[in-house]
This record gives C-alpha cells, sequence and structure tokens, in this order.
C-alpha cells in the first residue's frame, strides 16, 4: 500500500518533469517476486513507441513487444540485476513500432528501495535513432571511405549537414573532422547555391535520378579552390535516408583540357592566335564593323629573308626568330588589334575600329620600324625586314576570304617591289595574282613540255682574255609570251618547289652539253652550275651531282658548283654532305654573289672553295664610283689571301 500511495505522488511529479524535458519520463517497479510494472508513463511515449501510455500501464508487454528479438530477449535479467543491486539503468535498445519502423532509445534511470523490498526506477527514454543510425552509417561506409582516394561525404536528408568524411576530404581541403562535421555541401561548393543543390536532392528523393553527376569547385580553408566531379547518390538503407557525395578532384583533367584547347587556339611556337582564332576574330570584326559602321584593316605580314636564315642557320635559330618576332609585333598593337601566326613565316593581323581605312600605314609604319632592329640569337645578330599588305574593310571586300586574299596579294606587291615595306590592295593587283597563278601552272607544264633551255656565257680570263669556263643560264621559251627570264619566274619556283626539278634538268642538261664539247674536241672548259640553298629541301645532295656526272660521262675537274653565301650558314647535315661530296669528286666550288649576302669570313675559313664571284651590283658603277673600286680592290687581295681565284660578274667596258 506504501508503494501505490507512494506512486500516485510520484505520478503527479513527474508529470510535472515530463513536461519539461524531450523523451518519454517513466517510473517502473520491480518487485520483489520479479513483477514489472509501469506506474507513470508520459505522453512521449506515443510518439517514440507508437504506443498509448494507457496500454502501457495496464499491460507492460504493450511495450515489450515491439522490443527487437536480441534487446527482448535480455531485457528482464538485465533488469532484475540491476533492482538487486541497486544500478544505474543506462541502456540502449532498439524498437520495430506496430507501423514497422526501427528505432534506438536510450534509457536512463536512478533506482531506490522501498520498505517492501520493491525497486522503483525513475528514469528517461530518449529517441537516439539518429544517432545510432549516423553510427552504422559511419561503420556501413567507414572502410570504403577510409580506403577512397576520392573525397566522400556523407550528410543526413535533415539538416544537410555532414555526419562523416573521409581522410582524402580532410588532406585535400585541409580542414579538421570536427570543422567539416559543422558544415553542408553548399559551404564548399563555390559556384551554385542553396537552391540549385536542392532541386538534385529532390530529384533523389523522388527517385526521378538514381544519382546526379555534375561539375563544381571546393573551396579550401585557405581560401584556394580547386575542380571536381561530384557524384551524388542516395542510400535508403536507413531511415531516415542519407546522401553520400564522391568528390573526384580534376585539376589534372583540366589543366590538360585547357592545354588541348590552347593547342587548338594558339600557336605552340610563338604563343599567338593561329589561322582559325584569326578568322573567327575576323568574323567578329566583320559583324562589330557593319553594325556601327566602322572600318577595319586586315594586315598579311611576310618576313622577309626569313627563308635564307632558316635554310642556312637551322629551324632551331628559325623558331627562335619567330619567337621573337612574335613579341616585336604584339608589342606595337593595342590590346584590341589581333595579332596571330598564319604558319610559317607568316603573321596576320586585325586592326579594328579605325576612323579611316588608310589609318592602318601608321601601323605598319611602326611594324617595320620593330623589324628592323637587330634580332640577336646565341650571340649571332640577324637582320630581317618585313612586307606588309593591307586590306580595309569595307572598301575592298565584305567577306573573310577575300579580306584574306587581298592582303596576300598586297602582300607581294610589297615584296616585289623591293621588300621591307608596305602596300594597300587595289583591284589591279587582283589581275596580277591570276597572272601568277597562272604562270605557275605554265612553269609546270614547261619542265614537263621542254619549255626550258640553257644558255651558255663565257668566263674569260683576264691576263689571256681566253674563254677558260661557261656558266649555264635557264631560260623559258612560253608558247604565248615568249622568252621569259629567270628573275620572273625563279623566285616563283622557289616558293612552290619547282626549283628542285628544275635544279636537277639544268645540271643533266649542263653536264650533257659539256660532255658534248669535250667529244666534239673544244679545249677543256670548266662549266658552272648555280645552285640555291633551297634546292637542299627539294631533293639536292651530292649523290644527285655525282650521278648526273656519270650519266653523262663528264669528269668532275670539267664542272664547278657555284653556291651561295647562305647556303654555307648554319652547318646544316644537307650542306655539310654537299660539299664533302663536292670535295670528294674533285668538283670545283665557287660561292656566288661574295659580300652581298652574310659574308661571314669564319665560314669561308672552313669551306674548301677554289672561287669566289663578286657579284655585278659592284661592277655597274665601278669606272666612276671610288667606293667601289675601294671594294672591289679588298675583296679580290681578301680572296688571293685566302687562295681563292677571283671571278668577277657583269664585266663588259675595258674599263671595268
Amino acid at each position: 500500500m506504501l508503494a501505490e500511495k507512494n506512486s500516485t505522488i510520484d505520478s503527479e511529479r513527474l508529470s510535472a518533469i515530463a513536461e519539461s524535458i524531450p523523451g518519454v519520463v517513466y517510473q517502473r517497479i520491480v518487485t520483489p517476486d520479479g513483477d514489472i510494472r509501469y506506474t507513470y508513463i508520459s505522453e512521449g511515449a506515443r510518439d517514440l513507441f507508437g504506443v498509448s501510455p494507457e496500454e502501457i500501464l495496464k499491460d507492460p508487454n504493450a511495450l515489450f513487444d515491439i522490443f527487437t528479438p536480441e534487446y527482448h530477449a535480455t531485457f528482464r535479467e538485465k533488469l532484475l540485476t540491476a533492482a538487486r543491486g541497486l544500478k544505474m539503468w543506462d541502456v540502449e535498445a532498439s524498437i520495430i513500432t506496430r507501423e514497422g519502423q526501427r528505432k534506438y532509445t536510450h534509457a536512463i534511470a536512478r533506482p531506490s528501495k522501498q520498505e517492501d523490498g520493491s525497486v522503483v526506477f525513475d528514469g528517461v527514454i530518449l529517441d537516439a535513432t539518429k544517432a545510432r543510425q549516423a553510427e552504422i552509417m559511419v561503420q556501413h561506409l567507414g572502410r570504403i571511405l577510409d580506403r577512397s582516394s576520392n573525397e566522400v561525404y556523407v550528410f543526413g536528408d535533415d539538416d544537410l549537414k555532414f555526419v562523416q568524411v573521409n581522410q582524402s576530404a580532410l588532406d585535400n581541403l585541409q580542414y579538421t573532422q570536427d570543422e567539416l562535421l559543422l558544415m553542408s555541401p553548399t559551404e564548399l561548393a563555390t559556384d551554385f547555391g542553396d537552391d540549385v543543390f536542392s532541386r538534385f536532392l529532390e530529384q533523389l528523393r523522388s527517385g526521378k535520378q538514381s544519382e546526379i553527376i555534375f561539375e563544381t569547385t571546393h573551396r579550401r580553408k585557405d581560401g584556394t579552390s580547386y575542380p571536381v566531379d561530384i557524384t551524388l547518390q542516395i542510400s535508403r538503407e536507413h531511415s531516415p535516408p542519407c546522401f553520400v557525395a564522391i568528390a573526384q578532384d580534376i585539376s589534372e583533367r583540366k589543366r590538360a583540357e585547357d592545354h588541348i584547347r590552347r593547342q587548338a587556339s594558339f600557336d605552340a611556337l610563338t604563343g599567338l592566335p593561329n589561322r582559325t582564332v584569326f578568322f573567327d576574330h575576323m568574323t567578329m570584326a566583320i559583324s562589330s564593323s557593319s553594325r556601327y559602321g566602322k572600318s577595319f584593316a586586315v594586315l598579311f605580314v611576310d618576313l622577309d629573308r626569313f627563308k635564307d636564315v632558316n635554310d642556312s642557320l637551322g629551324h632551331i635559330v628559325g623558331d627562335e626568330l619567330l619567337k621573337k618576332v612574335g613579341k616585336r609585333l604584339k608589342a606595337s598593337m593595342r590590346g584590341m588589334d589581333t595579332v596571330a601566326r598564319f604558319g610559317g613565316d607568316e603573321f596576320t593581323i586585325i586592326l579594328p575600329e579605325l576612323n579611316r581605312g588608310h589609318d592602318a600605314a601608321i601601323f605598319a609604319e611602326k611594324i617595320l620600324e620593330r623589324l628592323s632592329g637587330v634580332f640577336t640569337i646565341d650571340d649571332q645578330e640577324l637582320y630581317i625586314g618585313a612586307s606588309i599588305g593591307i586590306t580595309v574593310y569595307p572598301d575592298d571586300a565584305n567577306d573573310e576570304i577575300t579580306l584574306l586574299r587581298n592582303a596576300d596579294m598586297a602582300m607581294y606587291r610589297a615584296k616585289d617591289e623591293g621588300r621591307n615595306n608596305y602596300r594597300f590592295f587595289s583591284p589591279e593587283m587582283s589581275a596580277r595574282a591570276t597572272r601568277r597563278m597562272q604562270m605557275e601552272v605554265d612553269l609546270r607544264r614547261a619542265i614537263a613540255e621542254d619549255e626550258l633551255f640553257l644558255v651558255y656565257q663565257p668566263i674569260i680570263g683576264v691576263s689571256s682574255g681566253e674563254v677558260t669556263g661557261m656558266e649555264s643560264l635557264v631560260r623559258w621559251e612560253h608558247p604565248q609570251h615568249g622568252l621569259v627570264m629567270p628573275d620572273e619566274f625563279i623566285t616563283l619556283a622557289e616558293e612552290t618547289g619547282l626549283i628542285g626539278p628544275i635544279g636537277e634538268w639544268v645540271l643533266e642538261n649542263a653536264c650533257k652539253q659539256a660532255s658534248e664539247w669535250i667529244a666534239e674536241g673544244l679545249p677543256p672548259l670548266k662549266l658552272s652550275v648555280n645552285v640555291s640553298s633551297r634546292q637542299l629541301k627539294y631533293g639536292l645532295s651530292g649523290e644527285t651531282i655525282a650521278r648526273q656526272l656519270e650519266k653523262s660521262s663528264l669528269p668532275p675537274t670539267s664542272l664547278t658548283i657555284e653556291i651561295t653565301e647562305s647556303l654555307l650558314m648554319g652547318d646544316s647535315p644537307e650542306a655539310m654532305d654537299l660539299l664533302s661530296t663536292i670535295q670528294e669528286l674533285g668538283i670545283s666550288l665557287s660561292i656566288d654573289d661574295f659580300g652581298t649576302g652574310f659574308s661571314a669570313l669564319s665560314y669561308l675559313k672552313k669551306i674548301p672553295a677554289d672561287f669566289v664571284k663578286i657579284d655585278r651590283s659592284f661592277i655597274i658603277s665601278l669606272a666612276e664610283e671610288p667606293r667601289d673600286q675601294a671594294m672591289v680592290k679588298a675583296i679580290v687581295s681578301l680572296a688571293h689571301a685566302m687562295g681563292f681565284q677571283v671571278v668577277v660578274e657583269g664585266v663588259e667596258t675595258l674599263e671595268q
């Protein structure tokens, strides 16, 4: 009776307590004969257990029956042991509600022994479901998380706070685990907000998507950021469900993609935009200029004498020169201008927003001035120039292809008119370009149909007055235009690669003619054949010369190969092979146009030359110009001192 009376008092006290704390407040009695019943249980039981307090007070099995089997099997013995020893009741349990939902509880109660030997437990039962689920989830994912090199994040569906992260996440983000567990995913991502992320989560909750993959950027604790690929999934193994995000650092991939994009848009050597970007910018310039009634200019820049540098000094020096040219061109332009490498030694420039088309001349003059300065590469000083063609939108054309073609034609006009200058496009240039293209077609036909022929210029000894040799010179008998001189087609042949077959044709027919002269009983003469550095690029070699000598039965001592100084520069393997074969065969070697090229004595002393040939430009005004006289005397003295014989080109008067 005492216990029952006390229980009424306690019920009032416990009801007051239940109103002020979360969970389920209860009073449980264990009698001396082992009977267990509840004398009080708060309304919280209805929410936590799904069982009303009235049912539990009437029959405690209403509560015991929802214990999971593994807990139910040990519950009674544990409770009786605690009652006998008057030990605090601190137990975690699992239940399956009548609706089939698994929950976890944490019960804490203090025992007190009554006069009749009963033990009363006053306590509270807390909902530990979320904490236990998180713990189970951590255990479930722990091994996977720690083995993954990717960042792995687990966060709940209620507050979206992280409940677990792996070591890779801590290492990459530089946060501690305690710091990260106070954060949510959107606090790490820098390029989307809560609304976007909420849509992603809703798609997973609804089952519309099983996973969502997207790119974002993670921000480290120090403020730096890096790109990541996120795979976001929902895990329904627990209630409520949780989300798992796997983040892969894609910094290397992004760098590779940027490199590929740069390769596709920029020239690898100079770093300038390539022709693809140039055409894109020209399209934008046309659109903008058309809309606002502005003009813009296109410049086509071709380097003068670059091929001589590249062929003689080698591609490494040539590449360095192109890099330096690109930097000077860029420095000459405004920020809005486009400077692109079009290919080889050709550069293209777009000058937008010009008040007048002819304002482009100011920029062209600036470019010529910048490129006229010395270029120093590997302690070697080089000088080049540039030929610039200019066309103006909309005066000359209103589409990209025509504008570029016009600038190209104007550039060739500048080159033909002395180089190192600029020319604006004019309509008559189009007709000239058409003639040039037709000449290339005709020149190809001329080789196939034997329209080329050789003439021979005598070489006369000054002391004897006798002919000591002949120089072979090529001419072209065009079926419509008549005689075409070399200065009209040799440059075109070099640019198109036709110099290869033309040069071999000249060598073959010159050797054949010299052999016929010997067979006819004429006095022995040395036959000179010109070889340009460009011919090495198109197949000329020492073996080619040896083959033609053998084919014509011409003694090697009857042949002189004339080379220009540019072929000597750079010690290219092809040039060295040619000179070695010439020396081995006993062929004479002459340095052509001496004094007009690079003229490096360090090269001349290494070359086994027999002759130097003074260019005719020194001879034209020789009788009237003291400086030319002094120059020729110096060259002759130098040549004799080095053991060379001298051939002077263009001597036509007694005074000369």
